[in-house]
């Protein structure tokens, strides 16, 4: 995609995360909050939203609670 000269943005991170929680993929989204961060973007409520279904899902409740509370410091 890069190499096209297209950046991804926002909206194809969370699509990414969504899809990736979703199907119980959690630690590769992760990554992708990574690099929102890395790139100097902020994540968003979709972005977090979509991590913390993705723990609960996978009965990570105590991680999901970790990321709200990293969430509310912002």
């Amino acid at each position: 995609m890069k190499e096209e000269g297209v950046l991804p943005d926002l909206v194809m991170y969370n699509t990414l995360n969504f899809g990736l929680s979703k199907c119980g993929r959690v630690s590769e989204a992760m990554k992708f909050l990574k690099i929102i961060v890395e790139l100097g973007r902020f994540a968003n409520v979709v972005t977090y939203t979509s991590l913390m279904n993705g723990m609960c899902r996978e009965e990570d409740v105590l991680s999901a609670m970790a990321l709200l509370e990293v969430t509310e410091l912002k």
